[in-house]
């Protein structure tokens, strides 16, 4: 039952997420947290029926593709947290372990079917049941890819996933500055630590057993860590508050950061960069991404890109005011917008007609 704590504090701490994250319509938060709860959901159920480890079949098969899936999901909002970008796109190939494990042990399950392995199970135990022809082999699959999935491949996947976080941590913290470093530090050299040893577990099952209340203990730690580092991410700004702002109160200084948006928006015309992100604006006015997309959405009730859309369109539309001679193509260059079929496409999404038919009608 020690095991438990541990499970229960990270399913908290990824239903909190869960609830915060999609209303801000941040997608990489949500999956990591479907993902973590699915695992420690199994997790628990796991040690809950641990003296009937045979009959949960299922739940191992859940368990194993939650767990592959969640490390490169997590790997995913860490990048993205760190640089505002989508990871590239040859990173996916690090979904594969889950996959290949969860489409093996489907297969194994569906071709055994669950409620005859359950029963044949309880009969092999008791010497009284002789497996049916053709069987032998899917059992021989289903746990030899467990075997492959604890050891091999899940030994190799922590490692690679680890060296990332190891580097996406070092990123945050050289953005970091002040006091709240010093913590980041501590927890992101802890989270380090704890995932090497669990790490080593993965490949030595027999050390699991032995250092159950270690683990334990290991796990709670690990949870305050992921809590720490992920309240720095949600709320800390990356780089310090000036001090000539430190002393202003907090609602001045939302609205002065809000005058400086506009400010940089409407005279700077900040919009019109073809490669503007929420990460260089934040950079530009040295505050969080994290805060500026929530001060945007609640002063605008809009994304971030849905603002920068708006804005767009509204120039676009000056522009073919003051030259209604110009093209199309020119009209979105000057828009910022990456290319024509964007720029159509937005176009008409907001006014309802196309920029062609817009513009004839100068």
């Amino acid at each position: 039952m020690g095991q438990l704590l541990p499970g229960f504090v990270c399913l908290a701490l990824t239903v909190y997420y869960i609830a915060s994250r999609a209303v801000k319509r941040n997608p990489y938060y949500v999956v990591m947290s479907l993902f973590a709860a699915l695992f420690f959901i199994c997790d628990a159920g796991f040690i809950l029926t641990s003296d009937n480890y045979k009959e949960l079949i299922v739940v191992e098969f859940f368990s194993h593709f939650a767990a592959t899936a969640l490390g490169p999901t997590v790997f995913f909002f860490l990048h993205y947290e760190n640089t505002g970008k989508h990871p590239p796109k040859w990173t996916y190939i690090s979904f594969l372990p889950s996959i290949v494990i969860g489409s093996i042990s489907a297969i194994c399950i569906l071709g055994i079917g669950t409620t005859g392995l359950i029963a044949s199970l309880r009969e092999i135990e008791s010497n009284n049941y002789i497996m049916p022809q053709g069987w032998e082999g899917l059992h021989k699959i289903y746990y030899f890819n467990n075997i492959v999935a604890n050891r091999l491949i899940m030994g190799l996947y922590e490692l690679f996933l680890l060296g990332h976080s190891i580097y996406l941590c070092a990123l945050r913290i050289r953005k970091r500055d002040g006091s709240g470093k010093r913590m980041l530090v501590i927890c992101s050299m802890m989270l380090v630590i704890i995932s090497t040893h669990m790490l080593k577990l993965s490949i030595d099952r027999t050390t699991l057993i032995e250092m159950e209340g270690v683990n334990a203990i290991m796990g709670v730690i690990w949870a305050i860590c992921i809590a720490v580092i992920s309240y720095d991410y949600t709320t800390r700004p990356s780089s310090p508050v000036p001090q000539e702002l430190a002393n202003i109160p907090k609602a001045v200084r939302k609205a002065t950061l809000m005058e400086q948006v506009l400010d940089i928006m409407d005279n700077c015309k900040y919009y019109l960069k073809t490669d503007i992100s929420l990460n260089s604006l934040a950079d530009e006015l040295g505050t969080n991404r994290t805060y500026l997309s929530a001060l945007i959405n609640k002063e605008f009730n809009c994304t971030f890109r849905e603002f920068v859309t708006k804005k767009r369109i509204e120039y676009a539309k000056s522009y073919m005011l003051a030259n209604p001679k110009s093209t199309i193509t020119e009209v979105a260059e000057a828009s910022g917008f990456a290319n024509i079929s964007q720029f159509s496409r937005k176009f008409k999404e907001a006014e309802g007609i196309s920029p062609a038919t817009w513009l004839k009608k100068l």
